[in-house]
Order: C-alpha cells, then structure tokens, then sequence
C-alpha cells in the first residue's frame, strides 16, 4: 500500500470530515444535529480547486481501547505508534446511537458517511425511518463527478458499506441494500458473501451485477488478479472457504484464516481497487472496511 500512498494525491479522511461535514460531539440529541449533514455544507468542499482523491479507511470496532491494547501488545506501552500514517491531524468522532446505549455498523456507519445520528440498524436514514440522508459517496460521485469504489471483508451487503451507498430503514433488507448498490454503477465493488444465502447466494448476486453491466466479476483470487489492471468496472464477491472447525457462510475470513489460493487480502483487493479507479480520468473516491 505505501506505493500507492506515495503516488496518488490522497487527502486524509479526518480533514475531509472537516471540510464536508460539521463537527459531531458523542452522545448529543437528534434536535442538536437536525441541521448538520452534507447537503447545508455545499460550499466548504466547493472552494476546492483541485480535487483529491479520497480514500476512507474503516476498522470495525476500531475504538481508543482497541488501538491501546494493540500498542501495549505491539510496545508494551499504551502511547506506541499503532499505524504508521503520516497524517499530520487526528481526532475523535462521534458514532453512538440517538437511543440506545450501544451503537451498531449501521448507526455508526451512517454517522460517519452522512454526518448525522441514527437509530440502531438505521441505514442512511434519520432516526423516524423516513427520510434519506445523502453520504459523502453520493455528494462527491453526483455534484462533482468523482469515480467511486466499495472494498470490505465483510459480505458486500452488510451495514458498513451499505451506508455508503443505499438507504433503508433496516440494515437486514439486504437485497434492496445490493439493488441499491448496483443502481449506482459504481466503478468498483468487492467484498464478501459468495455464500451468503441473504443476499441471494453467490449466483444471484453474479446475475444482478451482469445486469447492471459488470462485465468483470471476479469470485476468487485468481480472477481478480486476472482484472486488475485491466477492468474498468469490476465487481468482485468472495468467500468460498472452509477453515478448521466450521464454514464461514457470509463474510470473509480473517487474516488468520484466509486460503491465499480461494480469497484475496484486504491489501489485494484495495490495490485493485485503485487500480480500476486511476483508469478513470476524474478524481476518486474509495471506501474500505477491514469488516
């Protein structure tokens, strides 16, 4: 990844919350950030004159307790350096649930793609399970004509990359979440749920993007690798794989787990995501989840 790091103008995705969306305490009310969200912060992104490339990194579950375990594990101590970016910004953002105690992929995810709160399993919707919220995908994809790409390990369905791209009362319609999806004929989509019977099962899942006119669909490490650096549009679903103990039905395998010969990396599939991406001339914007 530091290649690519190197030669692409990539923003950090901490100044681009800054610049599209206003500042989100934890733990305020649906009354406090009624009008907060992209569609009233139109002119920040618009005085920028060369747009940058974008690409929103999420780890699931990746909180302040997480990242001090892995430094007193990694350096013994709770302040080490945990990831080598060279970001010169960092910062908290809030992405608890407007109601309940916990929040979940669905509620966080739509807190940090569209600026705004939500209930529990709420997918780029308010919390009444009315009204669309836009997210920084369709913002940038529809008002400024960026190319756009979706990588996760989970199934490509699930609530994380779904608030990026669909809108649903529930985080469980998972069909009309992948229809959704496949409506904005995005560049790249590659994640998991080759066996995830929800969504259709993989063949379902293989038609439906054929018909929304992916040509390249890639169902295994060899066959991404093949479309690379070749397709201009690819869709990518994984996952067929069995481990020691048991079949995973739905998402992706973690590292630990993972047949190198079945399922590509989440390395593997963000380089050939920005691969498809730089083959078009407009600036891009890239969403992945280690799911």
């Amino acid at each position: 990844m530091a290649k690519y790091m190197k030669r692409l103008r990539v923003i950090p995705i901490l100044v681009m919350l800054i610049l599209v969306f206003q500042g989100i305490n934890s733990y305020v009310s649906e009354d406090q950030i009624s009008t907060l969200g992209v569609i009233e912060n139109d002119n920040i992104v618009k005085e920028l004159d060369n747009l940058p490339n974008i690409i929103f990194m999420i780890g699931d579950g990746m909180g302040v307790e997480q990242l001090k375990a892995a430094s007193m594990v990694e350096y013994g101590v709770l302040n080490g350096t945990i990831m080598d970016y060279e970001f010169s910004d960092y910062g908290l953002y809030g992405t608890n649930d407007i109601e309940n105690k916990t929040t979940d992929s669905a509620a966080a995810g739509t807190a940090l793609s569209t600026g705004q709160l939500t209930n529990y399993g709420r997918v780029g919707m308010k919390s009444n399970g009315e009204t669309y919220v836009k997210n920084i995908l369709e913002y940038l994809r529809y008002d400024f004509g960026y190319s756009s790409g979706i990588v996760s390990t989970t199934h490509i369905a699930h609530a994380t990359p779904a608030t990026y791209v669909a809108h649903s009362n529930s985080r469980h319609n998972y069909e009309e979440i992948l229809s959704q999806m496949l409506n904005h004929e995005l560049e790249v989509i590659l994640g998991g749920g080759q066996n995830a019977a929800y969504i259709g099962n993989k063949n379902k899942a293989k038609t439906l993007a054929k018909n929304s006119g992916y040509d390249d669909i890639a169902t295994n490490r060899e066959e991404l690798m093949k479309y690379t650096n070749t397709s201009e549009k690819l869709f990518g679903i994984f996952g067929q794989y069995q481990f020691e103990g048991g079949t995973y039905e739905s998402h992706m395998p973690y590292e630990l787990w993972r047949n190198t010969t079945l399922d590509p990396s989440l390395i593997e599939m963000t380089e050939a995501a920005i691969n498809v991406l730089e083959k078009n001339p407009n600036p891009f914007f890239l969403m992945v989840e280690g799911g």
